[in-house]
């Protein structure tokens, strides 16, 4: 299907959207599809299994951890890793929690001089 932007320019030029869709979008292979008989299957007891294909197939035995899934950021090459720097004694990678430095006041960053 096109999409909204494409629409509007087809409408502005008073062509038909239809004839810009894909074909498997359209009426005819719809009723394409359906053409063949469908022939569903009969009940489970009516079913004629030889007796060696008699095997319960189950799931594959996967423990699903509790809790929400951990996601991962995957970065670009580009992108450089975010360091953020704790408030209380400016340190790279410390925190609320892990930091035992004493507090510091905030380092001053060099100011433009006015000329």
């Amino acid at each position: 299907m096109p999409c909204g932007h494409a629409i509007a320019v087809i409408a502005m030029r008073n062509l038909r959207v239809y004839e810009y869709c894909a074909k498997f979008y359209k009426i005819e292979t719809l009723k394409a599809l359906f053409e063949a008989n469908v022939h569903p299957l009969p009940h489970k007891d009516e079913w004629n299994l030889p007796q060696h294909l008699d095997i319960v197939v189950l799931p594959p035995k996967v423990a699903i951890p509790v809790g929400r899934p951990r996601k991962k950021t995957i970065r670009s090459r580009r992108e450089q890793k975010v360091i953020i720097n704790y408030e209380k004694c400016w340190q790279p990678g410390h925190n609320m929690k892990t930091c035992r430095n004493p507090p510091i006041e905030k380092p001053n960053k060099q100011k433009k001089q006015k000329t």
